[in-house]
């Protein structure tokens, strides 16, 4: 940019002062989707990320549950095998007693040897209200960064220092400055 624009961005960054005309910027890694409604323009960013929780059965433990079948947290994945005698008392038998495998997330089941794994997904969805008249420069479909900006105008460096940390903004500071 020329000089008339530059100072008074530098003099903004100096004085820590929020920019008159401030970039909308992600705060979620994800996928955009650029909504056109009536009431204006908004900026979905949608992040999924797929997990597995898994649980060794031990040997003799019965599995209840199937290859691909939905559990809720608390199903019972396997039962562990039944007692055949008895304890001589009862914090003895409370100590040893087998307990049953529960299901500690909700999720698809999936049964390799002597595992049974709940695969599940975790979605988070962010929504950016765009001001009337702001170019967006991203298109639906682009694959977004935490940080990276979603409209075009002065980011705010404390958004940085909240979103990516002080080592992010530091180099922010130095590179809009130069």
């Amino acid at each position: 940019l020329d000089i008339t624009s530059g100072l008074p961005r530098v003099e903004e960054l100096f004085e820590a002062r929020s920019p008159k005309s401030p970039a909308i910027i992600a705060d979620i890694n994800g996928v955009a989707e650029v909504i056109h409604g009536d009431d204006g323009e908004k900026v979905r960013i949608t992040s999924s990320e797929t997990f597995r929780d898994e649980y060794l059965v031990p040997a003799g433990y019965k599995v209840e549950v199937k290859r691909k079948q939905l559990v809720d947290i608390g199903t019972l994945l396997a039962s562990p095998p039944k007692a055949k005698g008895k304890a001589k008392t009862k914090s003895a038998a409370l100590a040893s007693e087998p307990k049953p495998i529960l299901a500690s997330v909700a999720g698809r089941v999936a049964i390799k040897d002597e595992r049974i794994s709940i695969i599940y997904e975790e979605k988070e969805e962010r929504e950016y209200v765009v001001p009337a008249a702001t170019h967006i420069p991203i298109q639906t479909g682009d694959a977004v960064k935490a940080g990276q900006q979603l409209t075009d105008g002065s980011v705010n460096p404390q958004e940085i220092l909240l979103i990516l940390g002080r080592e992010a903004v530091q180099q922010y500071l130095v590179d809009e400055v130069q």
